[in-house]
C-alpha cells in the first residue's frame, strides 16, 4: 500500500479516480486545488501524487515537486492530446501519462510503478547491454519484471530470476534468446504474477546460459577476427612502434619446446597452473587465453587458450604488447611496493577485438592474466576472475 495524493479539479473524474485507488488499497488524500496540493505536500510524506496534465495543476506542480525535492513520485491523466506539456512533465520527472479513457487497473498498475520508482532513479536510458542491467537488478536485489520489446520479459523476484519468456520460448531457452539479440528495447514494471520456470541460481543460471551463447557465438565471433588486425596500440603519438622490451620483461615459457599452432597448452599436461587456466577459459564465455605471469623474472608459468583465433605465438606477443604498455609495465614497476601492500590491483586493457584483463594475485610480482573476445562481458569475467583466485593462489604457493 502506498500514500497517494489525488490533486482533480473536476468533480466527477476525482470521484471516480478516489474510488478506484482505494479500491486498489491506497491510503488516499483528496484536494480540488493546486495551492492546497503544495500545502498538502509541504505538510505530509506522500509515495505518488496523482493529478490532471490540463489547467493549473499538470506542468506547475511537476515543478514545484522539482524545486522542493519531494520523493514523491507523479503520474498524470489527460483527456486531451498535448504533446508538448506531456513532453515537459516527463522532463520533470513524471512516471506516466495516461490518456482517457482508461480503465481501474491501468490506473493501479501505474500508481505501483510510480511507488517501485521512488525507491531510485527512473528515466530514459540507452547503451546499456542485457547482461549489465540484470546484473544491477540482481545485485540491488530487485523484484521488477523487465520487458524486452514486444515479444520478451525477464522476471526477478529480490534479485533472482523466476521467469523469462520470448515468443513461444520460456525458461532457460527463453533467456538464452534474448541474450543472443543485439539491440532493441526495454521497460520495466512492478513484478507481475507469473509462473516460476527458472530454479536455478542466478549466477549459476546466467553463466550457464552465457556458456551457450557462447557456444553459438564462437566460430562466427572468433573466425572474423586475428591478432594481426588487433594492434595493441601503446605506442606514443611521436612514434610508430612501441619502445623495445626489457630483458626482464621477456615472456618465456619455463618449459622448453617448440610452440606449435593451436595446440592448447605450452607445459606438460598435469601442470596445476596450466589446469588451472584451463579451468577459467572454460568458464568464460568468448574466454581466449588466460595464463600466470611472474613479472620479476618475464615468465609465464602456465598457459591455456581456446584454441581459436590465436596461436600460442599470438598469445605470447600480446603478452608483451601488454607489458610494455601502461598496464603491466606500471605493475612491474611497482611490484616492490605491491609485494609490502595489501590492496587490490586490477587492470582492463580493451582493443578493437580483445579484452586484456589482469588481477594481482597475493605472492609479490605474480598476475593473472586473461583475454576474451571485446564481446565478452565485463563484469562476469571479474566474478569469474576472483571466484578463480584462490585456485590459482594455491597453485602458485
Amino acid at each position: 500500500m502506498s500514500s497517494v495524493l489525488l490533486v482533480e479539479t473536476e468533480g466527477e473524474s476525482r470521484e471516480t479516480t478516489y474510488r478506484a485507488l482505494a479500491c486498489g488499497g491506497h491510503a488516499v488524500s483528496v484536494v480540488s486545488t493546486f495551492p492546497e496540493g503544495i500545502e498538502l505536500l509541504k505538510d505530509e510524506d506522500f509515495d505518488v501524487v496523482v493529478t490532471e496534465l490540463n489547467g493549473e495543476c499538470g506542468v506547475p506542480l511537476m515543478k514545484e515537486l522539482a524545486q522542493c525535492a519531494s520523493s514523491a513520485q507523479a503520474v498524470l491523466t489527460c483527456s486531451t492530446h498535448q504533446p508538448q506539456a506531456q513532453a515537459m512533465v516527463e522532463k520533470l520527472g513524471a512516471v506516466r501519462v495516461l490518456h482517457r479513457p482508461f480503465s481501474d487497473e491501468e490506473l493501479i498498475e501505474a500508481v505501483d510503478h510510480a511507488h517501485d520508482c521512488s525507491e531510485g532513479f527512473h528515466g530514459n536510458i540507452h547503451g546499456i547491454g542485457l547482461v549489465d542491467l540484470l546484473q544491477i537488478m540482481h545485485y540491488s536485489r530487485r523484484s521488477i519484471s523487465i520487458h524486452v520489446g514486444f515479444l520478451g520479459a525477464i522476471h526477478l523476484l529480490q534479485g533472482e530470476i523466476i521467469h523469462a519468456s520470448f515468443g513461444e520460448e520460456i525458461g532457460s531457452a527463453a533467456l538464452q534468446s534474448l541474450l543472443l539479440l543485439k539491440s532493441g528495447t526495454i521497460m520495466t514494471s512492478p513484478l507481475m504474477e507469473v509462473v516460476s520456470t527458472v530454479s536455478s541460481s542466478f549466477q549459476g543460471l546466467l553463466l550457464d546460459v552465457l556458456r551457450r551463447v557462447d557456444e553459438s557465438q564462437r566460430d562466427c565471433i572468433l573466425d572474423d577476427f586475428s591478432t594481426k588486425d588487433d594492434p595493441l596500440s601503446f605506442a606514443s603519438p611521436a612514434s610508430a612502434h612501441p619502445p623495445s622490451i626489457p630483458a626482464t620483461c621477456r615472456f618465456i615459457p619455463e618449459t622448453q619446446g617448440a610452440l606449435t599452432r593451436r595446440s592448447r597448452s605450452t607445459l606438460p599436461e598435469g601442470s596445476v597452473v596450466s589446469a588451472a587456466c584451463a579451468r577459467l577459459v572454460g568458464r568464460i564465455p568468448l574466454g581466449v587465453e588466460a595464463s600466470v605471469i611472474n613479472l620479476e623474472k618475464g615468465a609465464v608459468l602456465g598457459m591455456h587458450w581456446s584454441g581459436v583465433g590465436m596461436s600460442n605465438e599470438d598469445v605470447l606477443s600480446s603478452a608483451q604488447g601488454i607489458c610494455q604498455g601502461h598496464g603491466l609495465r606500471s605493475l612491474l614497476e611497482r611490484s616492490d611496493e605491491k609485494s609490502v601492500s595489501n590492496d587490490p590491483q586490477e587492470v582492463r586493457i580493451a582493443s578493437d577485438h580483445l579484452i586484456h584483463f589482469v588481477l594481482w594475485l597475493s605472492k609479490p610480482h605474480f598476475v593473472l592474466y586473461l583475454v576474451t573476445s571485446r564481446d565478452a562481458n565485463p563484469g562476469m569475467c571479474w566474478v569469474e576472475l576472483k571466484d578463480s583466485q584462490s585456485i590459482f593462489e594455491a597453485a602458485i604457493s
